[in-house]
Order: structure tokens, then sequence, then C-alpha cells
């Protein structure tokens, strides 16, 4: 669930939290540098719609998603998938990339880095700290913005918190012109079951 603050030119800034999303994750392909991940997004209505925090409906999104490990403390992830508003009967296609550097607290850590065992089962280590860069893109495929393309990019901070709770911060900022993305913060946990 996140919470977020946004300043939309002509409403003044809104923040609080946006809708409640559960996401369960199948892997289909796990090898120590790469894995391949289905999910099925489920959308709740728990956001305020004034700002565009919350849609105000129930979405379902699957999705296919990878990451890979770029070596040396580099990460790179995608997902693509299509979004569906059960209510508005509206849909999107959408598209994320990111590219993610974790910092070694030590020279220790550092070497371990190159033998460790990945557990794709849980978050990031308590106490490590990760720089991410992503875009997030869209496509409406019906509705009144059919045809549209929405493109934000997202700078920020990941904590690991514990081995299933990761805290991410960040400063959210529209790629294109629409309307409907606005500049602010976000944060959210991330929970891993």
């Amino acid at each position: 669930m996140p919470y977020a603050s946004v300043d939309p030119d002509d409403e003044g800034a809104v923040d609080g939290f946006g809708d409640l999303a559960v996401s369960p994750r199948l892997l289909l392909a796990e090898y120590e540098r790469f894995l391949l991940a289905f999910a099925l997004e489920v959308e709740t209505p728990t956001g305020s719609t004034r700002g565009d925090l919350g849609s105000g409906q129930v979405a379902l999104a699957p999705s296919f998603s990878t990451w890979i490990d770029l070596g040396h403390w580099w990460a790179a992830n995608t997902q693509c998938g299509l979004e569906h508003a059960l209510e508005s009967n509206e849909s999107e296609l959408f598209f994320r990339a990111s590219v993610i550097h974790t910092l070694a607290p030590d020279a220790d850590h550092d070497a371990a880095e190159t033998d460790h065992d990945h557990d794709h089962a849980h978050g990031l280590e308590p106490g490590l700290l990760s720089l991410i860069l992503e875009i997030d893109m869209a496509l409406a495929l019906s509705g009144p913005e059919d045809g549209d393309i929405e493109a934000e990019g997202i700078a920020g901070l990941y904590c690991g918190l514990s081995e299933r709770a990761d805290l991410r911060l960040g400063y959210v900022f529209p790629l294109s012109t629409s309307q409907a993305l606005y500049s602010g913060l976000t944060a959210g946990v991330l929970w891993h079951f």
C-alpha cells in the first residue's frame, strides 16, 4: 500500500494512501543470475480518488517479470502485463523497467556477493540499501483514453527492513505530457510472502 504526496497544478497538494495491491507470483524459471515469474496483481480501491491516489475500483493485472543479476551489486528488473479495471471495463498494457544498485556495506560483503546463493524468496537483506531508477509506461487499450501513452520515472531507495519486508521511497516524475501524471513523493512497504 503506497503513501503518496502529489501536487496537481489545479488542486493543490494531495497526500494519502493509494490502493492496496496484492500480487502473488509463480516462479517459472530460476537460475543463479536470472528469474522469470508470472504474477496476478489484485488492486483494491482503498486509496482516495482525489489527486488520483486511488482508482476507485478493483483491477486485475496479470504480468510476466524478469530479474537479471548484472554483477557487482547491479540488477535489472522488467515487467510487462495487462491491467483491467472491472467496473469501468478499461484496460491498459503496461511495461516497467528498472536498474538497481545495492550499496555493499564493506569489502567482505562485496566479496561474498560473487559467491552468494541468491535466495529469491526473500526481499533485500536487512540493513542493505539500494538505489533504484525506474521507468513505467502504459498504453490505454480501451476507455476514454484509448490509444494514449503515459510514461513516468521514479528515482528512489529500497531498504531491507527484515527478511520479508522492504521499504521503498521515491520521487515520481512525468516523462510524458499526460495531464493525469504528477510529480511527487511515494513510499511503500513491500511484503514478500
